[in-house]
């Protein structure tokens, strides 16, 4: 019974971490201080600047 718990538990942590892992266009949007980014999700490929007004 103990090794069924253990196995339920360690399943139920597995799935639980691949669920709640962030999406990689999270990363896309550098701020830099409180008035300049970067953005990597552009059309084109190439970073651009953007202010935080």
């Amino acid at each position: 019974m103990k090794q069924i718990i253990t196995s339920l538990f360690i399943l139920t942590l597995l799935v639980s971490t691949g669920i709640t892992k962030p999406k990689i266009e999270h990363y896309n949007n550098w701020i830099f201080g409180k008035s300049a980014g970067i953005t990597f999700s552009t059309s084109d490929g190439e970073p651009k600047t953007f202010d935080i007004s």
